[in-house]
């Protein structure tokens, strides 16, 4: 019989967690390299990591969640959750329901106020 223990579990949560902030290093080099370029990998690392603890505050634990969460931020600034001038995303993220429909809605409410800054064009 196999044993996980208690250190070699956190041991693997943390390879997931390099796994992830790596794809979105290299997700946002793709992406949005002027971002990249501006922040350097190791800025955009620490965004990411920032990202992450941001998502969790809101209870958003799963990879998507979290992933949804830190591309919003990339494109609203680093504190669009609590920005008064982007007062939809802090409703949705503290709004009803589990973390799929809270994503949802913050998806919806973000696509709507880029179409409104866009005058309205798709």
């Amino acid at each position: 019989m196999l044993t996980i223990r208690q250190h070699q579990a956190a041991m693997f949560a943390q390879l997931a967690v390099d796994r992830f902030i790596a794809d979105m290093v290299a997700h946002f080099r793709a992406h949005l390299p002027g971002h990249v370029a501006a922040l350097g990998e190791d800025g955009v690392r620490g965004a990411v990591r920032y990202g992450i603890r941001r998502a969790r505050s809101y209870g958003i634990e799963s990879e998507a969640g979290v992933r949804v969460f830190i591309q919003l931020m990339f494109v609203f600034g680093p504190a669009f959750d609590t920005d008064p001038k982007l007062s939809w995303a802090s409703r949705r993220l503290a709004g009803d329901g589990d973390e799929v429909a809270r994503i949802g809605a913050l998806l919806a409410a973000a696509g709507e106020h880029a179409r409104a800054a866009r005058g309205g064009a798709p």
